[in-house]
């Protein structure tokens, strides 16, 4: 009788268990719901929104899924999307809008005139390596709030005592996104100790969830040349891809790269004065990879 007792007594906990997890996950989806359709119907706010409209921006719509709303008095409809602002040389901002919502600021620094006090918070920010062209922690404090989750390599942990650090391989998963870290170094003899290979990363930020259907991946490729892991990063849908010799990759590497990954879009970035013609030349006329050239000097 006793036993009998304690497994009902188990299934019940059990039960209870799953209904408050589950209750919680959906006030955390309503929640997420109300955030994303805010955004969507009020934006960041004035001084933001009037920044960030300077910024070159390209909008990728994520699924056919409709995201409906009711807002106070308004209904909100709109399509998941992902938003990516060009900020500058290897800065960018992903903001994802949909089921709920995200602001992912990618290697924030300010030497390029940038003032991330005006931009919008980061609910996660990714930095590439130490360099400063890469690394600003004046940046990264204007941009962090409560909740903000920061990774990086094992270097900037180090250096910091604020990311965490991961390696190349491991995944991280959010719950609108999956961010998985890969290795990023120079190969040529002579350029070998500017991103010795081990050290730096990029990443692969694959954006899927259980109502949109196949991921949307974007590949940030870091300080690197062309290297043999490429070959294994999968599909990719968005690809920035570092052309800026000595440091980085020559047009010439670029083109190698491309054609190793074979992404549907490709942005050249971290171009510094590079010309980069030959790249667009090259894939001019194939129409299963679309290189756009955006301000990322």
């Amino acid at each position: 009788m006793k036993k009998l007792l304690l497994s009902v007594l188990a299934v019940g906990l059990l039960c209870a268990c799953d209904f408050v997890r589950g209750f919680k996950q959906g006030i955390q989806f309503g929640a997420g719901m109300y955030k994303a359709a805010d955004r969507a119907v009020n934006g960041f706010n004035s001084t933001t929104d009037t920044y960030i409209s300077a910024f070159e921006r390209d909008t990728f719509v994520l699924s056919n899924a409709t995201v409906n709303f009711t807002l106070g008095n308004k209904s909100v409809e709109f399509n998941p999307r992902l938003v990516i602002t060009f900020v500058k040389h290897g800065s960018l901002m992903l903001d994802y809008l949909g089921f709920s919502s995200s602001i992912v600021h990618v290697d924030p620094v300010s030497m390029f005139g940038v003032d991330y006090n005006k931009m919008p918070p980061a609910d996660m920010i990714l930095v590439t390596h130490e360099h400063g062209d890469h690394l600003d922690t004046t940046s990264i404090a204007a941009l962090k709030q409560e909740g903000t989750v920061f990774y990086s390599n094992k270097r900037v942990e180090e250096i910091t005592g604020q990311s965490k650090g991961l390696t190349a391989g491991e995944t991280v998963k959010d719950d609108i996104f999956n961010i998985i870290p890969v290795l990023a170094y120079n190969t040529t003899e002579g350029r070998t100790q500017f991103h010795p290979k081990g050290r730096d990363l990029g990443y692969i930020l694959e954006y899927a969830t259980q109502y949109e259907g196949m991921p949307f991946r974007v590949y940030i490729a870091g300080d690197t040349e062309p290297i043999e892991e490429m070959k294994e990063l999968g599909d990719i849908d968005v690809a920035f891809l570092p052309v800026n010799q000595p440091y980085t990759m020559t047009p010439e590497q670029a083109i190698e790269a491309i054609e190793m990954i074979k992404p549907k879009i490709v942005y050249p970035y971290h171009y510094g004065q590079t010309d980069l013609t030959p790249i667009v030349e090259y894939f001019k006329d194939n129409a299963d990879i679309d290189v756009r050239i955006r301000q990322l000097q």
